[in-house]
């Protein structure tokens, strides 16, 4: 066996993501989660929201109106059991206020006051995230459509185009109308 062997030529290897033009069987679109991932994140804080506000809604006419029988039947402690059984922002309202009853009526409403202060942020929490998804969706969307019509304009100017600049304009075109709503 000779010391010094000759180098042996190695063929060149093609990156995994750039399919060649007669594998059609490997093309990929890459990137389509790098621009649909706004609107999707964005629809996840309207559900936790929806969800959350369905769970806070209560009846506030049929709460009022068994909270005034408690009060003519068993007193403040029994409207302050009827407002503990019932979930929502407004039976915890008012709970407080039948708490602070005993202290003045001053006292009363300023606790009031504050707890539906409270009670506001939390319905509020989540919003402006909302807000940004709903500003930041569209400008990915249509950041998308100008990108992909960028390569696939300077892929048709190249002599040896791929499919990839076609792909991923097609992508990343057909991406920007549910980014965008």
């Amino acid at each position: 066996m000779p010391l010094l062997q000759p180098p042996q030529r190695v063929a060149p290897r093609r990156k995994a993501n750039r399919p060649s033009r007669t594998d059609s069987s490997k093309v990929t679109l890459p990137g389509w989660h790098r621009y649909c991932s706004a609107p999707i994140l964005g629809l996840a804080f309207v559900i936790e929201r929806i969800i959350y506000l369905n769970m806070a809604s209560t009846n506030t006419d049929k709460l009022l109106g068994s909270v005034e029988d408690a009060l003519k039947n068993g007193g403040v402690n029994a409207a302050k059991e009827v407002c503990r059984n019932t979930r929502g922002p407004v039976a915890g309202i008012f709970y407080l206020g039948l708490d602070r009853a005993n202290e003045g009526l001053d006292m009363a409403e300023k606790s009031i006051v504050a707890y539906g202060g409270v009670e506001v942020g939390r319905l509020e929490r989540g919003l402006s995230w909302i807000s940004l998804f709903i500003a930041l969706a569209p400008m990915l969307g249509f950041l998308g459509t100008v990108v992909g019509m960028i390569l696939r304009s300077t892929a048709s100017l190249r002599p040896t185009t791929s499919a990839q600049p076609s792909w991923q304009a097609v992508s990343r075109s057909h991406c920007s109308p549910p980014c965008s709503v």
